[in-house]
């Protein structure tokens, strides 16, 4: 594909971003955080999409209140990735990389909910929930492990009760710590 035609289709995949409700910011190809000042306020019109993204260049989606209520569960460790199905609710649209499959999982909650981050007692993070303030990188971005991101359910997102989502979240970071501290 020639570069023209993939900075056609990274602005066609933005497009439609914003034509489903959702806020996306650029980011730096190859990185995680975006690097424009005032990026939580930046709203972008499907007109000025050419004057913020190109390729090489990943994407962000702003979280919660700028995109409708979207919230991320970012799913750090693989022992919640395990359990995850079993206590969060299921959605439609989730993706991952090839080496951490199926580790974002994206709902609608009516009020956004504070961001919630449930780590380990050594600080590292078991799972992650990602609202208002926040913003997570999207297919076609790229990590910056080099893997690209891909959708793995690419439809709609489960809409749900603010306290349901933290609840089953909590749950798959408790089976988490469980299986890394239980006694052998």
């Amino acid at each position: 594909m020639n570069s023209q035609a993939k900075e056609s289709s990274l602005k066609s995949v933005v497009r439609n971003y914003i034509r489903l409700g959702y806020a996306p910011i650029p980011v730096p190809d190859g990185q995680k955080a975006p690097e424009l000042r005032g990026w939580p306020k930046l709203r972008i019109a499907e007109g000025q999409v050419g004057d913020y993204f190109s390729e090489p260049g990943n994407v962000g989606l702003l979280l919660g209140k700028p995109s409708g209520g979207l919230t991320d569960v970012d799913i750090d460790a693989p022992e919640a990735a395990a359990v995850a199905d079993v206590f969060l609710p299921p959605t439609e649209m989730i993706h991952g990389r090839k080496s951490r499959p199926r580790s974002h999982r994206y709902y609608l909650v009516e009020s956004p909910l504070a961001p919630l981050k449930l780590t380990d007692v050594d600080g590292s993070s078991l799972v992650e929930i990602r609202s208002t303030g926040q913003q997570t990188i999207v297919p076609p971005s790229v990590h910056p492990s080099g893997e690209r991101l891909r959708w793995e359910e690419d439809a709609e997102p489960a809409k749900v009760k603010a306290d349901k989502l933290v609840r089953g979240a909590k749950l798959a970071a408790a089976a988490a710590l469980l299986s890394r501290h239980w006694p052998e």
